[in-house]
């Protein structure tokens, strides 16, 4: 079996978008968590390269067998990818994923999302971010969250809740106002809601949202995940009639979109222009629409797994060869 590393520095996000690309390409991965020196973090990755010892991979200066191929996600990691391809002798195939910060040609593959705007021939852009999500783990959930939810009547609009980021505010007021937008779209789809946030949402963003909602409970056809018991997220993804998303995180619209069901976004106010261009073009594709007053879910699409796409073109491609 081919041998792989993953490196990241630890997010979830990131991990998920290199070991989720790991595990489409078929490969034994073992995760690594880069760790930059203090200071270390704060400088370019076309800077970082070159210097010698700037981070620890575990906690350890990386030494001994290298994989055979190694996967990185996240600025930060860039730099040790790149060591280990030298130190290695150029023997490890590297994967970047997201923008290589100008350093793409000293990659194998760089998996960046095409609202990026990266070009080169080793550049294999995809709609939205990879991701760890697969078909087999939405068929495996729905059964289970089927039943938990059969007391609620359809439709079921699953509620996808981020938070603040770098490029959008995410204030009490603004979780109240989704908050209005969900309970006019319940009353006008006679649906119910179930609703999850993320470790991004906050505690008062969460009062907020919950306030503005008629009640919060299973009695009024809505349900509230409360971080309890098992994380139902790829329940409502497997079992939800229409998807609202607030318009925070590529990744978790991406993963939406793997389930093919129609995806209302929530404008968070992002100001990034290539995050923008990301949600319109979900709009364009026909995969969703921005959540209004006035409007009603779209028609299902087919499911949009580019995770499993881009996998299968660098394996077409010859770019990573797996045993």
């Amino acid at each position: 079996m081919t041998s792989c590393w993953t490196l990241t520095t630890g997010e979830i996000g990131m991990r998920h978008q290199a070991e989720g690309l790991a595990r489409r390409l078929g490969l034994s991965f073992v995760p690594k968590q880069v760790k930059p020196k203090r200071g270390f973090n704060l400088l370019p990755p076309a800077c970082a390269v070159h210097l010698d010892g700037w981070a620890t991979l575990d906690g350890q200066v990386p030494e001994g067998t290298w994989p055979e191929v190694a996967i990185s996600c996240g600025r930060r990691s860039i730099p040790m990818c790149l060591a280990l391809k030298h130190l290695s002798g150029g023997l490890t195939k590297v994967i970047h994923v997201q923008n290589t910060k100008g350093l793409t040609p000293r990659f194998d593959a760089v998996v960046v999302p095409e609202h990026d705007g990266l070009t080169g021939s080793n550049v294999f852009p995809t709609l939205g971010a990879v991701h760890h999500l697969m078909r087999q783990d939405l068929d495996a959930a729905r059964p289970v969250w089927a039943g938990f939810w059969a007391g609620l009547p359809r439709p079921w609009v699953a509620v996808l809740v981020g938070g603040a980021s770098p490029h959008n505010a995410f204030t009490p007021q603004d979780a109240a106002r989704l908050g209005e937008a969900l309970q006019a779209l319940q009353d006008r789809l006679g649906a119910s809601l179930l609703i999850t946030t993320s470790r991004r949402t906050g505690a008062e963003q969460t009062a907020s949202l919950r306030g503005a909602l008629r009640g919060a409970l299973p009695s009024a056809n809505t349900w509230f995940w409360d971080n309890q018991g098992d994380n139902p997220y790829a329940g409502l993804l497997a079992c939800a009639d229409v998807i609202v998303n607030t318009a925070d995180s590529i990744s978790m619209c991406s993963e939406a979109a793997l389930s093919g069901t129609p995806l209302l976004l929530w404008d968070m106010g992002i100001k990034n222009p290539r995050q923008r261009h990301f949600y319109q073009s979900f709009v364009e594709r026909g995969i969703a629409r921005w959540l209004t007053p006035e409007v009603m879910p779209g028609e299902r699409y087919p499911p949009l797994d580019e995770t499993g796409r881009v996998a299968g073109v660098l394996l077409a491609s010859g770019t990573i060869r797996c045993s």
